[in-house]
């Protein structure tokens, strides 16, 4: 599995010389011990400006790319979770988190042990979802049945992975049955109420399942999606109706599969993208009221079981059409606009943006699906999906690999809060991997008859005599390093651009007694400064 090191330094010439340095460490010894010091570079990485990282694997031949140093802002930006919906669900969807973090790990087994209490299977069990078994539910289409229990347990399993290394929101939306999910990562319900929502929900939802009926993705306007509605309703009589508006040129269609096969084609002739997407439901139309009374039945009874107010601790932003901007109590009523009316997914990311112009998105999903729509407001660099789908069988470390780079893309954007030491376990300090910081050494002539400096930190530079110590100067008697009083470099350079005498008498910090040897000036040529590259 690759490990994450994150490096920090004063310039990005600095990080370089330090990744380089460290990777020829790790190369050298790649041993757990080494690899457990990315817990101390993560530390030290989000204490300076420019910020990097690269993941090393210790069964890999190949040396490690770093990432391209980048300055972190001053001020940490908000983190914002979105939770998907259906659609990008697949068979090996968590397998290697499952594997490689305990949280992911117990979280699965935790939910799984829940609907198994509630329908009397397994679902990893039944389906070898997480398992390097052989799947025993086959790739592509499944059934509400499975898909959303199976999402809304990798979706929760997923964000508290992200909680345990410090990665926490300060807002959230989701689309569609993402907020399935969402009712416990805003606090209103526990992780039991949300997976019983995700099994009532399936089990209603089957009543309007059919293998022609479903849903189309087009890369169009919503006026133009109109219109190639219109046209499409000429081929024949049944449901097309605008299902999700993604962002100003995504728009998801539900209805009657001839129609929407129909719809496809005539898009296609017009040069628009479009494409039939994975479900056998046609959400967010009409056609889901033939399972509101069921819908409506068996959500109202998870409520009943599971009290409280059902108000979100975070803030949480609806995209549900007719409901408020944000979501101030989750309702059985809630839930069923949730399904049966259109997704107003640009728009609820607009009054995010509107609240927090400078938010970094993160994707709670298996597979990048609303990424896309995202960047198109914000830019790529700002929207990020911990979990992606292998695009060959043989791709095993894919997932593992985009949980790592989000987690280093948000140090080097600036999230400080992060913490490894869940992932990594707690590095013992190890000498050989306290790598000197990549000072360059240059020289300057010091002039002892230069102009005076009145503006220092010790404005009585230019006196004849200069003595310090704890009694005339006792803040700098705290200045204490390795349990020695230490007197700044600046301190110094103040003193020394302050004063046009011949000597300069300095005291030790720490030394109340009689006076060091005087300190003559006028011999010295040049002085000695080191600072960052």
């Amino acid at each position: 599995m690759p490990v994450l090191f994150p490096v920090g330094a004063l310039t990005p010439r600095s990080v370089q010389s330090l990744s380089d340095s460290l990777i020829s460490l790790l190369i050298n010894d790649p041993s757990p011990a080494a690899l457990s010091q990315a817990v101390t570079h993560s530390r030290r990485a989000r204490q300076h400006p420019w910020r990097s990282y690269f993941l090393f694997s210790p069964r890999s031949h190949q040396k490690p790319k770093i990432a391209v140093p980048a300055l972190a802002p001053s001020t940490p930006p908000p983190v914002i979770f979105v939770f998907a919906g259906q659609g990008p669900q697949h068979i090996s969807m968590g397998k290697r988190l499952f594997h490689a973090y305990h949280t992911f790990r117990q979280t699965v087994l935790e939910m799984d042990a829940i609907y198994q209490s509630l329908v009397g299977v397994s679902l990893v069990e039944s389906t070898g979802l997480f398992r390097e078994s052989t799947p025993k539910i086959p790739e592509g289409i499944w059934s509400a049945e499975i898909t959303l229990p199976a999402m809304t347990i990798v979706q929760i399993a997923l964000y508290d992975l992200l909680i345990s290394i410090g990665v926490k929101p300060r807002a959230l939306i989701g689309h569609s049955a993402g907020e399935t999910a969402l009712i416990y990562a805003s606090g209103a319900g526990s992780k039991a109420m949300a997976l019983e929502l995700a099994i009532a929900r399936g089990r209603s939802m089957k009543l309007a399942e059919s293998a022609e009926n479903g849903m189309a993705a087009l890369g169009c306007g919503l006026n133009t999606a109109i219109g190639l509605i219109e046209q499409a309703k000429r081929k024949g009589d049944g449901v097309l109706e605008i299902g999700a508006i993604n962002s100003p040129d995504a728009v998801l269609i539900s209805g009657d599969g001839a129609l929407l096969d129909h719809l496809v084609d005539i898009a296609r002739v017009d040069g628009i993208f479009a494409r039939r997407i994975q479900s056998l439901v046609p959400s967010h139309s009409s056609l889901m009221d033939s399972c509101r009374e069921q819908y409506m039945e068996g959500v109202t009874a998870v409520f009943s079981r599971h009290g409280g107010s059902h108000r979100p601790i975070i803030r949480t932003y609806s995209t549900v059409a007719g409901q408020p901007r944000i979501t101030t109590r989750f309702t059985p009523r809630y839930f069923w606009d949730n399904l049966r009316n259109p997704v107003h997914f640009h728009q609820g990311t607009t009054s995010v943006l509107d609240d927090f112009p400078s938010a970094v998105f993160v994707e709670i999903s298996p597979h990048p699906a609303l990424s896309s729509y995202l960047a198109s407001s914000v830019g790529h660099n700002r929207v990020l999906c911990p979990m992606r789908r292998p695009k060959t069988p043989s791709d095993t470390d894919a997932e593992a690999l985009a949980f790592t780079r989000t987690v280093g893309d948000l140090i080097v954007l600036g999230v400080n809060q992060i913490d490894l030491t869940s992932l990594y376990g707690r590095p013992a300090r190890d000498p050989t991997y306290d790598i000197p910081y990549p000072f360059t050494e240059r020289y300057f002539p010091m002039r002892i008859d230069g102009p005076r400096s009145r503006s220092g930190a010790l404005r009585d530079g230019s006196s004849l005599h200069l003595q310090i110590n704890a009694k005339t100067h006792p803040d700098l008697a705290q200045h204490v390093i390795n349990g020695e009083p230490i007197m700044p470099g600046a301190g110094f350079l103040d003193m020394v651009s302050g004063t046009d005498s011949r000597f300069l008498r300095i005291f030790g910090v720490s030394d109340t007694r009689d006076p060091p040897p005087t300190l003559s000036l006028r011999s010295c040529k040049r002085v000695r400064v080191l600072y960052g590259t």
